[in-house]
């Protein structure tokens, strides 16, 4: 398990660099570019124009990136690695589960399989169907009280004319 950890933590960086090459070339061709546009604080559309140079910059060198083949080389590396860890690990957690006396993933499976089987074979009419106990009445449900809901006294509007009286009491 170490081993496919390994490769996978490799492949990882190499793609990693990959990706940091392309961000620097980007940024290298969009610095190239940027003398040719001369953004003003007046108008939005030159600052429209330097986000898409920019866009078009990170779009084209992503493109050759991706479509590298050290790139293809590293993701199918780390996709590979990636899977036999999983598989390694998986069966690391069934000895586990098994010492723990837990179900494995294995017999969930099977079990699975044959419930599944069992509910599509048809039903045996050669036996007598089982009968079943009549229900058992339930008791009725228990009526709830509504709840208590406090009395609120109505607030006052404070008009124009009531602030006035108040003013007049007080002096």
């Amino acid at each position: 398990m170490a081993e496919a950890w390994r490769r996978m933590d490799d492949a990882q960086r190499r793609l990693q660099r990959l990706w940091s090459d392309a961000l620097r070339e980007a940024a290298a061709t969009f610095a190239a570019r940027l003398g040719q546009i001369q953004p003003s604080a007046s108008s939005t559309k030159p600052l429209n124009k330097l986000y898409d140079t920019w866009i078009d910059c990170a779009e084209d060198a992503y493109a050759r990136t991706a479509h590298s083949e050290t790139f293809c080389s590293a993701l199918a590396d780390f996709v590979n690695a990636s899977s036999q860890w999983r598989g390694e690990l998986q069966t690391s957690i069934e000895q586990w589960a098994k010492m723990l006396d837990l179900p494995t993933r294995s017999e969930i499976n099977t079990l699975a399989q044959r419930l599944k089987a069992l509910e599509e074979r048809p039903p045996d009419t050669s036996k007598p169907p089982v009968k079943s106990k009549p229900p058992v009445k339930s008791k009725p449900p228990v009526k709830s009280k509504p709840p208590v809901t406090l009395m609120k006294r109505k607030p006052t509007v404070a008009t124009s004319r009531t602030r006035r009286a108040r003013r007049k009491a007080k002096a």
